[in-house]
C-alpha cells in the first residue's frame, strides 16, 4: 500500500472522533488512516453514548460514525450531534444504501463514504476527513473575517451600507439614523429609489447600469438623500466595488455634504 504522509504541522492538524461499536474497524481506521496522512489523529469510542459525552465536553475537527450501531444508529447519532454542534460529520458504513445517504444528507451530514476492503482505501477515508475539515475551516475564517469587517463598519462615523444589485442587504446604524429610520432592518430590501430623491434617482440608476457594464467612473458623487420625514439633504457618496459573500457588491460609504467654498 502506497501512503500519502505529509510532516507533521500543529495548526494543521485535525482531530476526529471515530464512532464504531466493533472494535477491529476502529483499530484498523486509526492506523491506516494516520499513516495515510501524518496530521490526522484519529481518537476511537465505540458507543455512541460515550461519542455524544466527549463531544459535549471536547472540541473535536470531524466525527467518523458507521451507521448500524445500537442505540442510535448513525443518523440518529448525527442529529443529535446537530442539536449542539456543527462540527463536521462523516457517515463510514459497509452496510448503508442510498435510502441511507439520503437520510444522512438530511440531518446535516457533510459526507458519506461506503467501507471497502481494498487498504488503498483509508487513503481516499483520510482526503475526504481533510477536505470536508478545511472547507469547515475556511467557512468559519470567513464568517470571522465578516465579522472583524462589520464591527470595523459599525465604528465608523459615516453611514455605510451595502448594495447588490439595486437591494440594500448591509446597513450601518449611523445610516439608520441618517436616513431617520429607527431600526436597520427597516432598510434591509429596500431599493433606490425610496431613499434617493426622485431627480438624482434617474442619473444613480445610469451609474448602476454603467458600473455592471465594467465602465469605470468616478468613485464619489453627490447626491440628494430622502429622508423618512420627507426632506433632502445633500451628500457625498463614496463606492467601491467589494465581494459580498461571493456576490460582487457596492459599498457606498456617505458623508455630508461639505459647502462649495469648504471645497476650494
Amino acid at each position: 500500500m502506497s501512503t500519502q504522509t505529509e510532516p507533521s504541522n500543529p495548526e494543521d492538524a485535525i482531530r476526529v472522533l471515530h464512532v464504531d461499536d466493533e472494535h477491529s474497524p476502529l483499530e484498523f481506521t486509526k492506523s491506516f488512516v494516520e499513516l495515510s496522512d501524518s496530521n490526522i489523529h484519529m481518537e476511537s469510542v465505540a458507543t455512541t453514548e460515550a461519542a455524544l459525552r466527549r463531544l459535549e465536553e471536547e472540541n473535536f475537527d470531524c466525527v467518523v460514525s458507521d451507521y448500524q450501531m445500537p442505540v442510535l444508529n448513525g443518523i440518529e447519532f448525527a442529529r443529535r450531534i446537530r442539536g449542539f454542534s456543527d462540527v463536521p460529520i462523516i457517515i463510514y458504513t459497509g452496510r448503508g444504501s442510498e435510502e441511507v445517504a439520503e437520510a444522512a444528507f438530511t440531518v446535516g451530514i457533510d459526507d458519506y463514504i461506503r467501507k471497502e476492503l481494498n487498504p488503498s482505501h483509508y487513503q481516499v477515508l483520510a482526503r475526504r476527513i481533510r477536505s470536508v475539515v478545511e472547507e469547515r475551516r475556511g467557512h468559519d475564517a470567513l464568517i470571522r473575517s465578516e465579522e472583524r469587517y462589520r464591527t470595523l463598519i459599525e465604528q465608523l462615523p459615516d453611514p455605510v451600507s451595502v448594495r447588490v444589485g439595486d437591494e440594500r442587504v448591509y446597513v450601518s446604524k449611523s445610516a439608520a439614523e441618517f436616513w431617520g429610520y429607527d431600526d436597520v432592518s427597516e432598510l434591509l430590501g429596500v431599493g433606490g429609489a425610496e431613499v434617493i430623491a426622485p431627480e438624482d434617482w434617474p442619473i444613480i440608476v445610469e451609474r448602476m447600469e454603467r458600473r455592471e457594464r465594467g465602465e469605470e467612473l468616478p468613485s464619489m458623487y453627490e447626491v440628494k438623500i430622502r429622508k423618512t420625514d420627507g426632506s433632502t439633504v445633500d451628500a457625498e457618496v463614496h463606492t467601491t466595488s467589494i465581494d459580498y459573500q461571493g456576490t460582487p457588491a457596492i459599498l457606498n460609504i456617505r458623508g455630508h455634504h461639505r459647502p462649495q467654498e469648504d471645497r476650494d
